[in-house]
């Protein structure tokens, strides 16, 4: 294997930059072509049933892992996966299924409670859960 010094690299992506604006309109047009093609159906199609594959996958992990009862009302409709840290995350079922430990199971009703709770009256999700398991017993 050959690898390219820095400056290599450099004049590579400049010529690269160059090449493009130079032969934009070819390229722009032999893009256009393929994607006509057979062969580009093809491929999109098989990407598509790649990505739906795996995202049935995923799905099944994630089920399997967190449930599909809601950790609070225990209702199965609508749910739902939270990140109890409240960190922003990838919204991709890979992630869930690669950190099961950092999400629970919600019904579509509570995650927006806990939200609306969240940034309304600055609660955590601690306080929250004790609030909803009050309610519960109230009834």
């Amino acid at each position: 294997m050959v690898y390219m010094n820095s400056t290599k690299k450099r004049d590579r992506t400049e010529y690269s930059k160059d090449y493009y604006q130079k032969n934009r309109e070819k390229i722009m047009e032999k893009s256009r072509e393929y994607r006509k093609t057979k062969a580009y159906q093809l491929n999109r199609e098989k990407r598509r049933k790649h990505a739906l594959e795996l995202n049935n996958k995923n799905k099944k992990a994630i089920i399997k892992l967190l449930g599909t009862k809601c950790c609070f009302c225990e209702s199965e409709e609508m749910i739902c996966y939270h990140e109890i840290h409240g960190k922003p995350h990838p919204k991709n079922l890979s992630y869930i299924r690669n950190h099961p430990e950092d999400f629970i199971a919600m019904c579509h009703h509570c995650h927006c409670a806990l939200h609306h709770l969240l940034h309304s009256k600055n609660l955590n999700i601690e306080t929250f859960m004790k609030m909803l398991i009050a309610l519960r017993y109230q009834r």
